[in-house]
């Protein structure tokens, strides 16, 4: 898991609000920031690094934006083998701009998880790449 917190439940609100600030000001300077393209994960999930920084795989690797999760299209899909229905709410929960959705390739449920991504793309809620 890649994640914004410091330390959870160590680290102080003006800490945290330190943090969150440098990695927003890194951000605005790098073309990339992380590359999980070859990455053969048993688990992967992405917290707060905007998408269009992370260079991934097309295949297994997908990005939601707020504002696609946000139309509900994806209810609408049968997700039922996947976690993307907690993934996507969680997006729209925190206040993201966008989401990296990784269907690990070393994981149990890789082939759910994959067909979830197609027919989240297929649906038009994930970006074709």
């Amino acid at each position: 898991m890649f994640s914004p917190a410091v330390a959870p439940g160590v680290a102080n609100r003006d800490q945290q609000q330190a943090f969150d600030d440098a990695n927003a000001a890194y951000y605005k300077t790098v073309d990339w920031a992380m590359d999980i393209s070859e990455g053969e994960f048993e688990e992967c999930e992405i917290q707060c690094i905007p998408a269009h920084l992370v260079k991934r795989d097309p295949e297994t690797q997908v990005v939601v934006t707020r504002a696609k999760a946000a139309r509900g299209e994806w209810r609408q899909l049968d997700l039922s083998k996947t976690h993307w229905p907690i993934s996507l709410n969680f997006l729209l929960n925190r206040g993201d701009q966008d989401v990296v959705l990784v269907a690990p390739k070393r994981g149990k449920k890789f082939r759910d998880l994959l067909a979830g991504l197609k027919l989240l793309r297929d649906a038009g809620v994930a970006e074709p790449n």
